[in-house]
């Protein structure tokens, strides 16, 4: 009976959380954001694409990377899409839909993590704060293939803390497992490919000096994160050496128009460090990532993040020099392993990094356990957790308002968002005539909305400049005959009516003609 009594509120508790995480998730996903990222569009036409004729817009069949628009894009969001559009037409909501489902990933193995480590205590805090900082929220509501790194990373580290320490028949069952799900990571992000294999060389060093892993069990993790590797090294030595792309029936393995190995240098070292600093604490300048206000985590964790980091510094070196495993010293290797990534690649932003904040998150809540242990007193660590949940509701409920209710008012056109307008083609079709028609957003936009055939658009052999009549790109000199779909706000629009254009309004567009 008590063990009922001790289980049933846990669960409420728990089921609470869950619901707000989802619902943080999912509420206006169709338009907070507003509009669809480059990437998120060019990334649902490939989607579509493979869906429907089992190819990309490239005519590529089943690539293990796609070309997007030139310099490439990790496959596995695409994927994700094509399965639910196989089912459902495109839209904003599902192409966000697997965001929202990796988020909920980082929530569920995050918490996991979080109780296995600390308990159960930590892991109702740890809980709700991964359902409600911000950059947990807003990676979730966003298309691009980059965020389901943290969502596959996170899951990844669960696997591989019940790995270590488990025997037998299991404990080969659970490397394989952890090795199946670090391979398939390398699949979410190219900066993976740095990430992970550092990762490796840390935890094998680590887990070999501590004598809690054998080659066996090296082996069974190895093969299944080499198997699915694999594609991706051929992907990268056809890139480098400018060999032919290898495509067979089943599967494609390309090349690309633009590689950039060239952004990674050991020159941007001393650079990065400012802006790492700034993108794991702070903001970096894209309101899509984080917000100025609010940062990624709140600025409240800021003190906690860095003693919770300090301790797992300290309990790092311990372990070496004690000879004794430490599972979480799993999540520092990991977090040494963003560090180095994050220092060698061009530009580091919270994008880029979004596969550390997890950690981040961990080390926060390893820091209000430290400083909660350090008070002696059962009256002041009552008053200790009161004023630390209030802050924290409170900066909570400020983001929920400021997000759902101003932001989009704040940040509307985010640079690269646009969104199709098919709607708008079949609405003013009369209008329209035979006059030539000119938006700023690029192809893919108009492809998606569309849903046409990577057959009938016919990229490869027409190009992205038009297509039916429709140009992608603005004039210097406005066409008097032109008919323009321009996202709103845009300084474009206001030139026109200057010159005598009608303007009117459309959803998310303004459109103007002449008479």
């Amino acid at each position: 009976m008590n063990r009922k009594r001790i289980v049933k509120p846990e669960i409420w508790i728990y089921t609470g959380i869950f619901l707000l995480a989802l619902f943080l998730r999912v509420y206006r996903l169709g338009e907070l954001p507003f509009g669809l990222n480059v990437d998120e569009a060019g990334m649902g036409y490939d989607a579509f694409s493979l869906a429907h004729w089992g190819m990309d817009r490239y005519f590529k069949i089943r690539p293990v990377y796609f070309i997007n628009y030139g310099s490439g894009q990790s496959v596995l969001y695409g994927y994700c899409c094509a399965v639910l559009m196989k089912f459902l037409d495109p839209s904003v909501v599902l192409i966000r839909t697997p965001a929202v489902c990796f988020g909920m990933i980082v929530w569920l193995f995050g918490t996991l993590i979080i109780r296995k480590l600390l308990g159960k205590r930590m892991a109702a805090a740890g809980s709700f704060l991964l359902a409600v900082c911000p950059c947990f929220i807003l990676h979730s509501r966003i298309g691009m293939d980059c965020f389901l790194f943290s969502g596959m990373s996170v899951l990844s580290l669960y696997i591989l803390l019940c790995a270590i320490g488990s025997q037998g028949k299991k404990s080969c069952l659970l490397y394989m497992a952890a090795g199946a799900s670090l391979g398939v990571t390398l699949y979410t992000y190219a900066l993976s490919w740095l990430a992970v294999p550092f990762f490796m060389v840390f935890l094998l060093v680590y887990l070999l000096y501590q004598k809690k892993i054998n080659w066996k069990q090296i082996l069974c993790m190895g093969i299944p994160l080499g198997i699915l590797a694999a594609p991706l090294v051929l992907e990268v030595l056809i890139n480098t050496f400018d060999l032919p792309e290898i495509m067979t029936g089943y599967f494609t393995i390309p090349k690309l128009m633009v590689y950039r190995e060239a952004e990674l240098s050991l020159n941007n070292v001393i650079n990065n460090i400012p802006s790492l600093v700034n993108c794991y604490f702070f903001n970096d300048d894209l309101a899509y990532n984080s917000l100025p206000t609010f940062f990624s985590l709140y600025l409240i964790s800021l003190p906690f993040c860095m003693a919770g980091i300090w301790e797992a510094c300290v309990d790092t070196v311990k372990s070496f020099r004690e000879k004794r495993l430490n599972p979480a010293v799993l999540l520092f290797l990991w977090f040494l392993a963003q560090t180095g990534m994050g220092l060698l690649i061009d530009g580091p932003n919270v994008n880029k990094m979004n596969a550390v904040y997890f950690v981040l998150l961990f080390f926060t809540v390893l820091g209000l356990r430290k400083a909660y242990c350090n008070i002696r007193e059962q009256r002041n660590r009552k008053i200790y957790v009161l004023c630390i949940s209030a802050v924290y509701l409170f900066s909570f409920v400020s983001f929920g308002k400021y997000y759902f209710t101003e932001y989009k008012e704040d940040t509307f056109p985010l640079p690269l968002f646009w969104g199709t307008y098919a709607e708008v083609l079949d609405e003013w079709e009369d209008v329209i005539g035979d006059r030539t028609i000119y938006t700023e957003c690029p192809y893919a936009y108009y492809a998606l909305g569309e849903k046409l055939s990577p057959l009938e658009f016919k990229l490869v052999e027409k190009g992205t400049e038009g297509r039916d009549g429709i140009w992608f790109d603005l004039p210097e000199e406005p066409d008097e005959n032109g008919f323009y779909i321009i996202f709103k706000r845009h300084g474009y629009a206001g030139r026109l009516e200057e010159a005598g254009f009608t303007r009117q309004e459309s959803g998310w567009y303004t459109l103007l003609y002449k008479e």
